[in-house]
């Protein structure tokens, strides 16, 4: 598992990949001190968890936006999960990137012509 370091560094080249710094800051504003979040992995044995991140919030507080090596990872390592929710969600919840995350939360407007990667 990867440590709060790690994290921030993983944050911080997932916000230079975003290009307008408008959306940049939109996303950096969202962004909370990193904090391990234990998640239920639904898709295999019962009581199955694993070590997550949460990295950010939705600005009407239900949404988090969750880094996960195991799970959807390391393919879909970022995603967002319900504030209230106690698992990691469908695979549309996962994404390759922190931006793409935030647009599935919601803290982004997808860009005209947006593709899901």
């Amino acid at each position: 598992m990867v440590d709060e370091v790690e994290i921030r560094n993983l944050l911080e080249a997932e916000l230079a990949k975003v290009i307008d710094p408008a959306r940049r800051a939109a996303l950096k504003s969202a962004l909370v001190p990193p904090q391990p979040l234990s998640l239920e992995w639904a898709y295999g044995e019962p009581g199955e968890r694993y070590q997550c991140w949460l990295v950010g919030l939705s600005p009407n507080g239900r949404e988090r936006l969750v880094y996960c090596e195991k799970g959807f990872g390391p393919n879909y390592p970022w995603g967002f999960v319900g504030i209230a929710e106690n698992w990691m969600g469908m695979d549309c919840q996962w994404h390759v990137g922190l931006e793409h995350a935030a647009i599935g939360a919601g803290i982004l407007v997808a860009p005209q012509d947006y593709e899901v990667p």
